[in-house]
């Protein structure tokens, strides 16, 4: 099974869901402590299943368990071998080794898997091996680092030692160019997958650099990305990309046909700001039976990682055939309840939506949701707090429709 690892980096976390999307847990807060972190950009999962976070505004990379737990952390801002100016993408090779992109300072280190300094490469400047403002790497199959280097509109790639082998794309908006603000993977057949958040498009090269083919367009329909910001493919060589202006991650087959997006702009369960980072993994979650892959999400301005465990769908007529034709809200679960329930409801297109729950008397005693959704299916949760027993409602409003459901709170 392969996982899908992504950074929200609006939301400074990580969350986990499971196979239909349900949320199974999260990690991370901002703050300076280890384990937490102030805009998490980059992630990857190395051999053991550990998962490696570059935490930017912290100036260091972090190091977590499969369930999330803290292991240790590496670095400190600084211009020695072993600090950060402002670490963005990283990477893991065969041997386990951590290879992190550090933006701020245009260079490319290579650590062992205990965080310990092995080399770097890149200077600042426009030759072969230089960067300006570097914004992403990757590896393939073949070990080659890949980087995105984004202030000089190209692509260059070089061996494991850090050695330049050859370097393709020019500024522009035509096939083969490119502008600032590059994302990049690769796939089993060693493509080169480039997403530009200027162009809002995303584009598909062999392993040599010619130009394949591309997809994508600004907006924020199907199909359509703003903003992408990280890029992963899994085992069937399916595009995963997520966009920092639309707040979710979106599917794509391997020709670049639409799959599936998930999530929206918040902070609530299953919501993202400003997600970033992806990456695939296997088990990140045991037991959780009939998933394909498990999706971590770096939610930058939240400042967590959220971990979803996904189903691969392959076509977008089995994703929406569910969504009904106008807002609909479904009983809550428990009902009667003495302290939590949960509320499930669908979206049938891109809406402002409100959730709210009122008292018997029609005075409003909390909001749950209230915030641009996309369509899809969503679950949130009532907390009653210090409410008293009785009778509430539930309201649902997208538009100029409103769907209701009665709450029965007994203490």
């Amino acid at each position: 099974m392969d996982n899908i690892l992504i950074a929200d980096t609006g939301n400074n976390r990580t969350q986990v869901f499971n196979s239909d999307g349900e949320f199974l847990f999260k990690f991370g807060k901002i703050n300076t402590e280890g384990g937490n972190f102030n805009f998490p950009v980059g992630v990857a999962v190395n051999k053991n299943q550990d998962i490696v976070v570059t935490d930017a505004n912290n100036r260091r990379v972090q190091v977590f368990d499969q369930r999330g737990q803290f292991l240790f952390t590496f670095g400190q801002l600084g211009l020695k071998d072993e600090e950060f100016v402002y670490p963005l993408a990283v990477a893991i090779d065969a041997q386990n080794n951590i290879i992190v992109l550090d933006g701020g300072n245009n260079q490319v280190k290579v650590f062992d898997q205990t965080g310990q300094f092995l080399f770097k490469f890149g200077t600042f400047g426009s030759e072969n091996g230089q960067f300006i403002f570097p914004s992403t790497l990757a590896l393939d199959n073949k070990e080659r680092i890949i980087v995105g280097d984004a202030g000089n509109d190209r692509i260059q790639v070089f061996n494991s030692e850090g050695e330049f082998l050859f370097k393709f794309g020019e500024s522009g908006v035509g096939d083969g160019q490119f502008t600032r603000s590059l994302q990049l993977t690769t796939d089993s057949q060693n493509r080169i997958i480039v997403a530009e958040s200027r162009n809002n498009r995303i584009q598909v090269f062999d392993s040599t650099g010619q130009f394949l083919f591309k997809f994508g367009a600004p907006g924020d329909g199907i199909g359509q990305v703003n903003g992408p910001s990280g890029l992963a493919t899994d085992q069937n060589d399916n595009i995963y990309t997520s966009e920092a202006g639309n707040h979710r991650v979106q599917a794509f087959t391997s020709d670049g046909q639409p799959q599936l997006f998930l999530g929206s702009m918040g902070s609530a369960e299953g919501f993202f700001n400003t997600c970033s980072g992806l990456a695939f993994a296997t088990d990140i979650t045991e037991g959780v039976e009939g998933s394909t892959g498990k999706l971590i999400v770096a939610d930058a301005g939240n400042d967590r990682i959220q971990v979803f465990s996904l189903n691969m769908i392959t076509s977008v007529e089995e994703i929406y055939a569910d969504l009904p034709e106008e807002l609909q809200l479904e009983q809550n679960y428990p009902n009667p309840f003495t302290s939590t329930t949960t509320i499930h409801f669908a979206v049938p297109v891109q809406s402002q939506v409100s959730v709210k729950i009122y008292n018997s008397s029609g005075t409003e005693v909390s909001t749950l949701v209230n915030e641009k959704l996309n369509a899809g299916n969503y679950k949130t949760e009532f907390n009653v707090n210090d409410l008293p027993a009785g009778i509430y409602y539930c309201t649902a409003q997208m538009e100029n429709t409103t769907k209701t459901i009665k709450l029965n709170i007994s203490k």
